[in-house]
């Protein structure tokens, strides 16, 4: 049986694993700005994006269509990759609201309202307490990654 967890708790691993997502994600925004300010001009255009699943395509054309970055298209699509399911987590319990009654069993569960094809759809994150070590891990390794990648394309662009 998983142990009790505090409300102080909950509120210290989302706040920890929320400012590793921000790291994480202005190492994205600079990766993409400076591509785009170097191979794709016209793409500056309305940037900066303002939702994280346009960044995330926009890295993944890049490594496919830049022949200057052709050494770091597998780096920039692991990152890509990365961000698409790690970005889920994060926004779950950034708009989620944390129910109470689960945190007795050891348990996180974020409940939030989204639309879907023009009906209301409740959707869950449920996070294990035990497991968030390894949460916490994913997130610091996505912020080493793409801190990483930003300093490849630093170098190149």
């Amino acid at each position: 049986m998983n142990k009790a967890i505090t409300h102080e708790q909950a509120e210290a691993l989302v706040g920890k694993l929320a400012l590793l997502f921000s790291y994480s994600e202005q190492a994205l925004e600079f990766v993409c700005s400076k591509i785009m300010l170097k191979h794709d001009p016209r793409s500056v255009v309305g940037w900066p994006a303002k939702r994280l699943e346009q960044k995330i395509t926009y890295l993944r054309r890049a490594a496919g269509e830049f022949p200057s970055l052709a050494s770091h298209k597998e780096s920039m699509l692991r990152v890509a990759d990365k961000f698409d399911s790690l970005g889920e987590i994060r926004h779950g319990f950034i708009h989620g609201t944390l129910r109470s009654d689960p945190l007795s069993q050891g348990l996180l569960v974020f409940r939030r309202h989204d639309v879907k094809n023009g009906e209301f759809v409740e959707k869950e994150l449920t996070i294990d307490w035990e497991l968030s070590d390894n949460l916490t891990k994913e997130f610091l390794e996505l912020g080493a990654e793409s801190g990483a990648l930003m300093t490849q394309i630093l170098r190149i662009v």
